[in-house]
């Protein structure tokens, strides 16, 4: 979904202010926004230990997402492309990523969920462990089998009334003038590691996290913006482990405090029916496992190229949302 849209269109674009807009930003209610983005914002694994170090990555360099909002509603689909850009298979084997997620985000809170999984890995440092390996020539150590899947989601206040988070993610308002707000919340993440091997571990994680986002926009001069964006978080993860050893299965449970903090930072346009922009985001999660011998960071430095356009929603659909939302809420 097209990112950081935040400033005024012509006024046949923009809805009559209602008691949930502000002079600071104007919805767009009758309109659909329609998307494609390009990203490359998946995560890597870093395993380090006294005598050891495991740069575990996924083989291809970025994601395609389609997605469209509408209202309070955004929903989008990912895929990693087929394109040979983005392969490398005979040195780092097959990887395959897919994904979907909806967000839902009123004027005070913002909801998002998501589902993904990624299946093929290799060893990014494959050469710390084979002294001939020659970068380009020898193939890396790859794990084909091994699969990790996750369901996650977000849910938080937005505190400034001012500042609106449907501007700063999808489009679906306008930010006129500059704001920014806080938004305490709770994160989720249910994921699973599988090597799909008979001697291979097996892991459920669930981590929860309490999050301190601060969120600003800053409208620069009619149709340009420029976004910023740090969200700190801290909290536990518990872990159920299978391991195989001498034919049997042996399980453990373990509990790990985790911390967090990304950054983001976004610079758009916006114009009557177009939009695009570009962001980047750098995010760092540190875990320290209870015996304190293994510390577990998954990093990345993401970057995201989007293409939108707003287009008009027939008037029955506006018509039977505005029926259902009086309803309900």
């Amino acid at each position: 979904m097209g990112f950081l849209s935040v400033w005024t269109l012509a006024p046949c674009l923009a809805q009559t202010n209602t008691k949930e807009d502000s002079v600071y930003f104007v919805k767009i209610n009758d309109y659909f926004n329609a998307s494609v983005d390009i990203e490359t914002d998946f995560e890597t694994f870093e395993i380090q230990g006294d005598n050891f170090d495991f740069d575990i990555r996924p083989n291809f360099d970025f994601v395609n997402k389609i997605g469209i909002d509408y209202r309070a509603l955004s929903v989008f689909y990912s895929r990693s492309p087929n394109w040979g850009i983005n392969q490398d298979s005979d040195l780092k084997g097959d990887s395959k990523s897919s994904g979907f997620g909806f967000s839902w985000n009123t004027n005070r809170m913002i909801n998002h969920i998501s589902k993904n999984k990624v299946t093929g890995y290799y060893l990014a440092n494959s050469a710390d462990f084979n002294p001939s390996f020659v970068e380009g020539e020898n193939p890396y150590v790859q794990f084909e089998l091994l699969e990790t899947s996750s369901f996650k989601g977000f849910h938080a206040l937005k505190l400034n009334r001012n500042f609106s988070y449907s501007a700063f993610s999808a489009q679906m308002a306008l930010q006129t003038k500059s704001a920014g707000s806080f938004a305490p919340g709770i994160s989720y993440n249910y994921y699973s590691i599988d090597n799909n091997t008979p001697t291979g571990q097996k892991s459920k994680n669930l981590e929860v996290l309490f999050n301190l986002p601060y969120y600003h926009t800053f409208v620069v001069d009619h149709k340009w913006y420029v976004n910023l964006g740090v969200i700190t978080g801290a909290g536990m993860t518990t872990t159920w482990l299978k391991t195989p050893i001498n034919g049997e299965i042996v399980e453990t449970t373990s509990h790990n405090f985790i911390s967090r903090i990304s950054g983001i930072a976004g610079l758009g346009y916006n114009s009557k029916g177009f939009y695009g922009g570009l962001e980047g985001k750098v995010h760092k999660r540190y875990q320290n496992q209870s015996n304190n011998a293994v510390k577990e960071e998954i990093t990345g430095l993401a970057f995201r190229v989007f293409l939108g356009w707003h287009i008009l929603a027939p008037h029955p659909i506006n018509r039977l949302y505005d029926k259902v939302e009086s309803r309900l809420f």
